[in-house]
């Protein structure tokens, strides 16, 4: 109770801090400087992209310059000139990029994948066709051609998973290099009206010298960027096109694996076909609808060890839920998440008296989803989602001994729904709800409000989340956080944080949150600086101070921590901090709802990193510290080579250490009185493995890619001791019914993910996968030669997997 006062006085002090600002704060702001803009030229016939500027219609449209710097030397003149102009017709909008280079064979022009980042010279295009000032469409270009397209909404959030057809072309010649963009209307939203004025930007990234340029100043000190873009005017007489886009696919699968009950030779052929469509319903509405997705090209999920309570978060790779998925995010969605896309389709489970499984599907099949994106004239963001998913069984022998079919996963009906609305200058105010409906399971509901007020230039905000889930009559609960930040100035930064959770909280059926039962809150404070001084050219330097504890008030974490990340002027990243408790803390999810005393514990971290722009680059992580009551070391490595403009390769090596961590083991009674107890064991764990990763281009719209993981971790309890709540251990002694729940354990898996990709016509693509995954658990010592002979000779599982789409604009 002592820690949660003190936490409360430096909470309340910080807060003091932080609205000590100018007495004028709530006065009406100064009027904005002018802002630049650009008039587009019109013409009546299309132009060929190549990166040649040869049509007479680039003679004639407005040239714009003026690019300033942002990094290094905010708002300092740019060191090469920089040009755009703009066309448009009734299909597109046209954008010029000229880039004068004094030194063309500095250019960077590394070839890679599409929507991938690569530390290339790169020209970005940005349109906020709505003129709301919070949401943009962004078009990058690299030098070496390769395409990446990135949504931006509430003023500076990104969605890269956001994909459209455009075109763009990439010209080098002796003094500079030209860029040729065709930006389809179809790509954009906007409304209808005789004349447009959209916000517009470009920037240019000239990595030989760690160069960013841009047409419109943002300055570092404010915060905000999609309100800062200058305008494009001179748009007239277009409409928005009412487009269809149907993308029909087929695929072929053959799955090998060891010869077993359940599929006697080790093969199965599988096909399936399906469709997406996008239509535009409105303007500002767009439908998207997938009937029997099938996701076979994404890449596979990372193997992980997860020793804790706490459920696995895998970030979404699926496309039609990567796509526009961002509208579906509250304002903050750290503490509780109500919609978790992973949760449709996902594994189905097993049945508990299952003996051994003849067939168990791996996911849940997705019969049709559909989504209505889109946002309004008067600044309201819509999205809905609706997602169906089919009945599941599994063929298993039963413990009882008979073979059987059951059900392990119900035909269930999915919903989102996400409403929010401008509000005031740059601010914005939302609701969500979601539901779940599954036949013989209660129905799950969930819905929140959110809202991110900005005020003094946007350089102060107010953010606030409440939030329930109702998953039964007796299974209500609530939620609320807010949180106070100084977002903008050009050293001093920072927020304080309040959040509460109830005991009956859960959006775990639709959404992710990884405990209910807390309360508490954080403090953060940064100064960062932004000139070069000496080696550094910038420098992030962070405290925070944070305090949960669950509504019995006992505390589970309350400690501070120091970090600090700085970059140097020859592309060098840095970055260490260290973290210490500052009292004894418990943890109420290990034997729930016993509390397990933790020691005050203290670690430390530090990470380097070379300039990624060479041919040879890496980096090493070190981490040590307290775990529990015991000791944590994790060292992780990093090598990336580039020996041709085309090929890209990674590994990535990794170990992890923990030593004398107090856990739960099992139950046991006592011989003498037959009381029951708690059996703790000190855990042993060794962890190491090895990512690799490798990209080779062979042309922009031809790609093929690897991703490879060997993982070996072993796990040991000895010492085992009775427990007596919260911190007091002993002998065993004589005991009887011993329940032993969590035992040793040796894993060795390998993954491994081969895809070709070729996008044959813009928009359609054929794909060619092999997927191999290998497992062994055989019990044995930790040492990874003979656990590398031993996985490789366990017999593999194998996916080989061809699928073809064809895109239909309409």
């Amino acid at each position: 109770m002592k820690n949660r006062k003190r936490f409360l006085s430096l909470f309340f002090l910080s807060l003091l801090l932080l609205l000590f600002i100018p007495a004028n704060l709530f006065a009406n702001q100064v009027e904005e400087d002018s802002v630049k803009s650009i008039t587009a030229y019109r013409i009546n016939g299309g132009i060929k992209i190549d990166g040649v500027l040869d049509e007479d219609c680039w003679s004639k449209a407005e040239k714009s310059g003026g690019f300033v710097q942002a990094d290094p030397h905010d708002g300092e003149p740019a060191t090469e000139s920089t040009y755009v102009q703009v066309c448009y017709d009734n299909q597109a909008l046209y954008v010029a990029v000229t880039c004068m280079e004094n030194e063309p064979d500095k250019i960077l022009k590394i070839l890679t994948r599409r929507d991938r980042f690569s530390s290339s010279d790169a020209v970005n295009v940005g349109i906020d066709s709505y003129h709301d000032h919070q949401t943009g469409y962004m078009f990058k270009t690299y030098a070496s051609g390769t395409q990446c397209d990135i949504y931006y909404f509430n003023d500076g959030t990104e969605d890269d998973s956001w994909d459209a057809v455009w075109e763009s072309a990439v010209k080098i010649g002796k003094d500079r290099w030209t860029v040729e963009y065709k930006i389809p209307f179809s790509c954009l939203r906007f409304s209808k009206g005789d004349n447009h004025t959209w916000g517009f930007y470009v920037s240019r990234n000239l990595m030989h010298n760690q160069e960013t340029d841009r047409w419109v100043r943002i300055p570092s000190n404010q915060a905000g960027y999609v309100s800062r873009w200058g305008h494009l005017t001179g748009i007239k007489d277009i409409d928005p096109p009412m487009h269809l886009e149907i993308l029909p696919y087929a695929v072929s699968t053959e799955k090998t694996e060891p010869e077993r009950l359940g599929n006697p030779d080790g093969r199965e052929f599988l096909g399936n076909a399906g469709v997406d469509l996008k239509y535009g319903l409105t303007p500002n509405l767009t439908l998207d609808a997938t009937v029997n997705p099938d996701f076979g090209q994404v890449e596979i999920d990372q193997i992980v060890l997860n020793l804790s309570n706490y459920e696995t978060f895998y970030p979404e790779k699926r496309p039609f839920f990567l796509e526009g998925a961002k509208i579906f995010e509250p304002i903050q969605t750290d503490l509780c998440q109500l919609f978790y896309s992973r949760r449709i389709g996902k594994d189905p489970g097993y049945a508990d008296s299952a003996e051994y499984y003849f067939n168990r599907p791996s996911s849940t099949t997705i019969l049709a989803a559909a989504k209505i994106t889109g946002k309004t004239k008067g600044g309201t963001t819509i999205g809905f989602l609706n997602a169906v998913t089919d009945r599941e069984k599994a063929d298993f022998w039963h413990v009882d001994g008979f073979r059987t079919k059951r059900v392990i996963e119900p035909e269930a009906n999915y919903n989102v729904i996400r409403l929010s609305q401008d509000i005031f200058k740059n601010s914005v105010i939302g609701i969500m709800s979601t539901a779940v409906n599954q036949k013989g399971k209660t129905p799950s509901y969930a819905a929140g409000l959110d809202w991110k007020l900005r005020f003094l230039k946007q350089n102060y905000s107010f953010i606030g989340q409440t939030f329930g889930s109702s998953n039964g009559e007796r299974e209500r609960g609530l939620g609320y956080l807010t949180a106070l930040g100084k977002d903008g100035g050009e050293h001093w930064r920072g927020n304080v944080v309040w959040f509460y959770l109830d005991k009956k909280i859960n959006t775990n059926r639709l959404g992710y949150m990884k405990r209910n039962d807390l309360q508490g809150g954080s403090v953060w404070i940064q100064y960062k600086t932004q000139k070069e001084s000496w080696i550094i050219r910038n420098s992030w330097n962070n405290f925070n101070l944070s305090y949960d504890a669950n509504l019995n008030h006992d505390p589970l974490d309350w400690g501070f921590n120091f970090n600090s990340s700085v970059e140097l002027k020859n592309g060098w990243t840095m970055e260490g901090g260290f973290y210490h408790d500052l009292g004894v803390t418990y943890t109420d999810w290990e034997i729930p709802p016993q509390l397990l005393k933790i020691p005050v514990g203290k670690s430390a971290w530090f990470n380097l990193n070379t300039d990624q722009r060479r041919k040879v680059s890496g980096g090493i992580s070190y981490n040590v510290g307290n775990y529990w009551d015991g000791i944590s070391e994790t060292v992780d490595f990093s090598v990336t080579l580039k020996p041709r403009s085309n090929l890209e390769l990674s590994l990535e090596p990794n170990w992890n250490r923990m030593r004398d961590i107090s856990r739960f083991v099992g139950f046991a009674q006592d011989a003498a009185d037959s009381s029951s107890f708690y059996v703790f064991g000190k855990q042993a764990v060794d962890r190491a493995g090895l990512d690799l990763r490798g990209t080779y281009t062979f042309t922009r719209d031809l790609t093929i890619q690897i991703y490879t993981q060997f993982f070996f971790a072993t796990g040991e309890y000895s010492n085992l001791e009775r427990f007596y709540p919260v911190d007091r251990f002993s002998p065993l002694g004589d005991i009887f019914n011993f329940q032993q729940l969590r035992g040793d354990f040796h894993r060795r898996e390998f993954a491994s993910n081969l895809i070709l990709r070729w996008e044959y016509r813009p928009g359609s693509t054929i794909y060619l996968v092999w997927t191999q995954g290998r497992y062994n658990y055989e019990a044995g010592d930790f040492n990874l030669r003979n656990d590398f002979s031993k996985l490789l000779d366990t017999n593999s599982d194998n996916i080989f997997l061809i699928k073809a789409n064809y895109w239909l604009n309409l």
